[in-house]
């Protein structure tokens, strides 16, 4: 009873970090999340850290919002994703040429 309590949390959850996704049409996408090791939270992604994780990967069907491209050196990501029971955890390797808030005219996103 106890690991269907969990499962249901992290579905619940997971549906509301992705909310955003029901507005997606049939472009929506599932992901398994599964119990595995407590990852050290210091901001690096250590080898082994995260292979007990569901990964997930790649930018090209996601729907843009500020700009068009089609190069994964432009955009792209690796991410993992898995709880502990208690808490969920993300790891995100992201590539990008234009860090929003820093690279861009102030004004641009408004």
């Amino acid at each position: 009873m106890e690991q269907f309590k969990t499962k249901r949390s992290i579905v619940f959850l997971i549906f509301l970090i992705c909310g955003s996704m029901a507005f997606a049409g049939n472009n929506t996408k599932v992901l398994d999340v599964y119990r595995g090791r407590i990852p050290v939270l210091d901001g690096k992604i250590s080898p082994g850290e995260y292979e007990d994780a569901t990964r997930f990967s790649g930018m090209e069907d996601w729907t843009r919002e500020f700009s068009e491209n089609s190069d994964s050196l432009d955009l792209s990501i690796k991410a993992w994703v898995k709880h502990d029971g208690s808490n969920l955890y993300f790891a995100f390797d992201v590539t990008d040429d234009v860090i929003y808030g820093i690279d861009i005219p102030d004004g641009y996103l408004m």
